[in-house]
């Protein structure tokens, strides 16, 4: 069981996090913490949870959901499809529309069927790909930046107290793999220890491209 396998369990039966806290004896922030993954989930809450089923009576919704709401989203937690973390109006990053799926021809709202077919999940993957590809490319980004601030600054020391030759290795040092004549796998072996050293002496975040 994850977060979402418990959050789609509360929703089903459409308890609140408060009453389902009190039944199983924990505080609510606990349980919102689970909700959130915030927590590890106890290794014995599936089996307490089979047997609070037998004293709530489930609240299914009268019939199978067949469209698209901010109502019936939330059966399905484990897909970006309005805002979050509190359902809103605004299309979250995976709803149908935001992914390129046209609507039906009177305008009206998205089978809830569509969340189950193989274009909606292939085009569901791709959008996590990116995201993914695009924060890894951010988080990168920020490291550069932070390196070559660091970089800047600790030359500038050394120019001041007019260490000029140290300087001028430092510049060496950090020199970009390409600007070695002797090619990738000489720099690897013989300046990328030497950079790392000089990165964990001077609390500068290690990055290639410095």
């Amino acid at each position: 069981m994850n977060q979402n396998d418990l959050l789609l369990w509360r929703r089903q039966r459409k308890v609140t996090q408060a009453d389902l806290a009190e039944h199983l004896g924990v505080s609510r922030k606990t349980l919102v913490n689970w909700e959130l993954g915030k927590h590890r989930l106890p290794m014995d809450l599936p089996a307490r949870l089979e047997r609070l089923a037998f004293t709530l009576m489930p609240k299914a919704m009268a019939e199978a959901p067949t469209v698209l709401t901010l109502e019936t989203a939330r059966l399905r937690p484990d897909l970006r499809l309005y805002g979050q973390p509190n359902f809103s109006t605004h299309f979250g990053p995976e709803h149908p529309y935001c992914l390129g799926f046209p609507r039906a021809p009177d305008g009206g709202p998205y089978p809830f069927a569509l969340l189950d077919t193989l274009a909606y999940k292939d085009a569901v993957a791709r959008r996590r790909a990116r995201d993914a590809k695009e924060a890894a490319q951010r988080k990168r980004h920020e490291t550069l930046s932070l390196a070559r601030a660091a970089q800047a600054r600790i030359g500038h020391d050394l120019e001041e107290a007019g260490d000029h030759e140290l300087a001028a290795q430092l510049a060496e040092l950090l020199k970009p793999p390409a600007a070695y004549p002797w090619g990738a796998k000489a720099w690897s072996n013989l300046v990328r220890p030497a950079r790392e050293k000089w990165c964990r002496e001077n609390g500068v975040p290690f990055t290639e491209d410095m």
